[in-house]
């Protein structure tokens, strides 16, 4: 069982600076900001709330291949923003537990497998791009 621990806001630009958050804390009274240079894939298990945003802080994250916070429950917002026309390698975005969320956008032009099997509630949800379920 993770002991709870509550951080403030967080970045991540790799696997391993992940890893210390999901280590550290199990919930962010802030935002986890998306370095715009991270590669690969992205998963914090270890999380079960954050009130502000997850996303990038300064643009488009090209290289950023999947999303996976399989125990988080609720969360301010998902920003994951790509533009028409721009190249970006994001194919699956897996919240497997979140239940809650206030706003939910998700640009992109690959195709991206999206699973939100436990969502009931958002007030606003954006797909905009190739997407599946």
């Amino acid at each position: 069982m993770i002991e709870a621990s509550e951080c403030t806001t967080q970045s991540v630009a790799n696997q391993t600076d992940a890893d210390a958050i999901s280590a550290g804390c199990t919930s962010i009274n802030g935002d986890l900001i998306i370095s715009t240079h991270y590669q690969g894939s992205l998963n914090v298990p270890g999380l079960v709330n954050i009130s502000g945003v997850i996303g990038d802080a300064d643009g488009i994250i090209l290289h950023l291949t999947s999303v996976t916070f399989e125990n988080l429950e609720s969360v301010g917002s998902i920003q994951l923003l790509g533009g028409i026309g721009i190249q970006q390698a994001l194919e699956l975005v897996d919240f497997a537990s979140l239940t809650t969320i206030a706003n939910l956008s998700i640009y992109g032009e690959v195709p991206v497998n999206v699973s939100l099997p436990s969502l009931e509630n958002a007030a606003r949800v954006d797909f905009v791009g190739n997407f599946s379920r």
